[in-house]
């Protein structure tokens, strides 16, 4: 029975530090954007249920389409990238 409790405790402590990794990057988009240093965002994301997508590009006015189309890419390949590893 020790095992179960602590196997569960480690799962949760992993859990908190996903997402705590989740919310730092999230925090440095926002202090970036706020700072002035971006000037789009291209995301995609996953509810914890697994049956929501959310999918979005933030982008300021002097973003060309074709700088668009080159953060979708790139972030298609990081995506492909990140399940190879």
């Amino acid at each position: 029975m020790g095992k179960l409790v602590l196997l569960s405790g480690e799962r949760a402590k992993k859990e908190l530090e996903e997402k705590q990794r989740i919310i730092a990057g999230l925090k440095e988009l926002l202090a970036r954007a706020e700072c002035g240093d971006l000037k789009a965002i291209c995301y995609a994301s996953v509810d914890t249920d697994g049956q929501n997508v959310t999918l979005g590009i933030l982008q300021d006015d002097k973003t060309g389409l074709h700088e668009l189309i080159g953060l979708s890419q790139m972030l298609s390949d990081a995506i492909l990238q990140s399940a190879r590893d």
